[in-house]
């Protein structure tokens, strides 16, 4: 069974339910609605849709700048040779997506206004930073050369030394200090950002051509690259067929836009690697990147990346086996790993629990330097610096294994090294389960679909019984007496309805405001104890003048008079407090909207039986409810379209991009995160009042008068059916059998 036989079931269907619309009415429309069908065109796009995810493979590669990322990737993709360049600062690092096409081709996207002003504002904040830094230490060096009696020192002495230890110290603030450079570049550039379109979009004719364009965007010094912000590629090579590569710039992002393109990105990645130099495994910064990636439904699979691990051959691990020293190198980053992954927060830890338990695939050394190495073994005249320098010391202290003479040999030794076999099985491991879960998917979704079509055709044949029963068994007489008695009901019938209506809407009002203060509790509580996770209290050391005038005399005299005090401040990693956010903001929205839904569904299902009660009242029905009746309200009701309201939940600019911050700043981006988490609740309960208000608003304005008038037709198309009853039997007789002998062909 395929999905084109499901699809021609549907319109087999379809067709037979929109010739018998003049037979039943609304009532065809009102039992599609109640059991959900699709049209065969949605059907079809349902279908198509999965078939789509299935056919391309996300990979993401995420890691700071310098973590060897660029040299993995030209490993990966293009046999080691250099056509991504690489990044020099977090500014500088575009984020990049290759994809397979029919031509070489990049699409670029620039700085936009907003975020060329922003990274002027944190450039302006550096600059800030940087002068209190530069005159505290200037201050310190001076009054300790008082204290100690001398002064070698001329003052532009004591400027260079104090601008380069605050330069130092603002290395710490990766963000400022990015925004800093990229702004220096920006101001050096001979261009005008606001005339670059021309320059969005260009092609090559190869990966060489591509190279060297790629290079003008987003090379160290590439013409276009301080407005570059992100990059688009496209090659009609054999390794990106079925994959998109997502190479991200960092999740600590100066850039709020970039940085929310880039989490957006990771949380539809099937397999993202996660590079860390071996020299420098999982360090603080690594960490952060990881505590922002996101859980995923289906397949996700994490993986750890060593790289440049050949830089740890000569070290303390050096071995005169090279399997043994790579073993040594691999025991000590996975005794690593298991230490961070132990640590990393507690609402953090799940993501990374099937990395932890299956290590021995999901962590890898990788060098891409060797890979090029030996991909061009044969044309080591290509070599640049880094190459030679890199086969150089491999040559010199593993003899054995490396050497111009034994060309095979070094390939292997190579090879091992450089371990990109191991990501591509890590890449088919994950495609194979991808494939698996989507063809699950798909046969799930054939099933209830196919199940819902069935039920479909089983009522709809039952809605045909039904309907020649009606006929049958109608009385004309008692028909024609019933609209007399909707006339004269009508007035009373219009009150009640308003009362009941009112009444109902009251109540769900209650009803929906006391749920949502419910979830905003319940949720805020639980985001205000994530956010302690990432809050920490540290000791900072300072100087307090001492009273009185001796005190006075000895801080003029040598700078004396002080005393040292300990001060409690705060530290906040920002990027995971935001992730936290984020979620607090889609939780709330979804909850929100969830409880609106069930309370509507409740709603309609309680005001159906009123309105149903009432409509029996106006016909003097004796019997209890009339099936009339009930089909005319259901289908009025039905009808009424309800907008759900758009819960506004962005995250707001100046809580982005800020990085792990302390004291005064950490202290002000609490109080704005808190700010924002209390809007939010405000927002929720406005958004709770919209979804009544839509609910109000759409409402018929005569909804007692659409009733009676649908009553009215229901038993005016009736008479008329009775009337030529042998004719609309006959016909309903065929549409029993049409649908009795649909079904899905093979």
């Amino acid at each position: 069974m395929d999905d084109s036989a499901i699809v021609g079931f549907s319109k087999q269907l379809h067709d037979i339910a929109d010739a018998a619309r003049d037979l039943v009415g609304d009532d065809m429309n009102s039992l599609k609605r109640e059991i959900r069908i699709d049209t065969p065109a949605k059907l079809e796009q349902a279908f198509d849709a999965v078939a789509a995810e299935n056919r391309i493979l996300n990979i993401g590669i995420v890691g700071r700048v310098k973590a060897g990322k660029s040299t993995l990737l030209n490993a990966l993709v293009f046999d080691g040779h250099a056509v991504l360049p690489k990044a020099a600062t977090p500014m500088t690092a575009a984020l990049t997506t290759l994809t397979w096409g029919e031509r070489f081709a990049v699409s670029v996207d620039f700085y936009s206004d907003d975020d060329r002003r922003l990274i002027e504002e944190r450039a302006e904040e550096y600059k800030s930073e940087f002068d209190k830094k530069k005159n505290r230490i200037r201050e310190d060096w001076v009054k300790k050369q008082r204290q100690q009696g001398t002064s070698s020192q001329d003052v532009q002495q004591i400027d260079e030394r104090a601008e380069k230890s605050a330069r130092r110290e603002m290395e710490k603030h990766e963000e400022l200090a990015a925004a800093h450079d990229q702004l220096a570049r920006m101001r050096q550039s001979s261009l005008d950002p606001t005339q670059l379109d021309a320059y969005q979009t260009l092609t090559a004719v190869d990966a060489n051509e591509l190279s060297k364009f790629l290079g003008e965007y987003v090379g160290a010094e590439g013409r276009f690259m301080p407005f570059t912000k992100s990059v688009n590629i496209e090659m009609p090579l054999d390794s990106l067929k079925g994959l998109r590569v997502i190479d991200t710039p960092g999740l600590n992002d100066p850039v709020q836009s970039r940085e929310a393109r880039t989490v957006d990105l990771l949380k539809i990645c099937d397999v993202i690697f996660i590079v860390s130099p071996a020299g420098q495994f999982l360090n603080e910064q690594d960490q952060a990147v990881m505590s922002r990636i996101t859980a995923k439904e289906g397949v996700r699979e994490m993986v750890l990346v060593s790289s440049q691990v050949d830089s740890q051959l000569y070290g303390s691990e050096k071995r005169a086996d090279l399997n043994e020293a790579l073993k040594a190198i691999g025991d000590e980053l996975s005794k690593r790993a298991r230490d961070v992954l132990g640590n990393l927060p507690t609402e953090v830890r799940p993501v990374f629990d099937a990395l932890q338990q299956s290590m021995r695939d999901s962590l890898l050394h990788s060098s891409g330097i060797c890979e090029a190495l030996r991909m061009r073994f044969d044309e080591r005249e290509t070599w640049d610096e880094g190459e030679r320098h890199a086969w150089k010391l491999l040559a010199e202290d593993y003899p054995d294994y490396f050497s111009t003479e034994n060309a095979d040999r070094s390939r292997n030794s190579l090879n091992k090294v450089a371990n990109v076999d191991a990501f591509r099985a890590a890449i088919n491991r994950v495609a194979d389960r991808k494939d698996e879960i989507m063809r699950k998917k798909l046969m799930d979704l054939r099933a209830s679909e196919l199940r819902s079509l069935e039920n479909f055709r089983n009522k709809m044949i039952q809605l045909f019984k039904e309907r020649i029963n009606e006929i049958q068994n109608a009385d004309t007489a008692k028909l024609k007496e019933n609209l007399i008695t909707i006339s004269k009901n009508r007035e009373v019938f219009f009150l009640k309805v308003q009362k009941e209506y009112g009444l109902c809407k009251q109540n769900y009002m209650q009803e929906i405001d006391a749920g949502v203060d419910e979830i905003i509790n319940s949720i805020f509580k639980e985001m205000v104890d994530i956010n302690k996770n990432h809050e920490k209290v540290y000791v900072r050391k300072d100087k307090r003048e001492k009273d009185g005038w001796l005190n006075g005399f000895a801080r003029k005299a040598w700078g004396g008079g002080n005393e040292e005090i300990s001060v409690n401040e705060l530290k906040i990693s920002t990027p995971q407090v935001v992730g936290g956010v984020e979620d607090f903001s889609h939780n709330l929205g979804k909850s929100t909207n969830k409880l609106m839904s069930e309370i509507r569904k409740k709603m309609d299902s309680e005001l159906l039986e009123i309105l149903a009660g009432l409509g029996s009242e106006l016909l003097e029905a004796e019997d209890g409810l009339d099936t009339d009746v009930i089909k005319a309200v259901d289908s009025v009701m039905n009808s009424i379209p309800i907008k759900a309201p758009i819960f506004d939940a962005s995250i707001p600019d100046k809580l982005r991009g800020l990085g792990t911050i302390e004291g005064r700043d950490a202290e002000r981006f609490k109080n704005d995160v808190l700010e924002f988490m209390n809007g939010l609740k405000k927002r929720a309960r406005d958004h709770a009042a919209r979804f009544i208000e839509n609910i109000d608003n759409s409402m018929p304005g005569d909804l007692s008068g659409d009733i009676v008038k649908k009553i009215e037709e229901r038993i005016n198309v009736l008479k008329i059916q009775i009337e030529r009853s042998a004719q609309t039997i006959a016909r309903l007789e065929r549409m029993i059998k049409h649908a009795e002998v649909a079904r899905v062909h093979s």
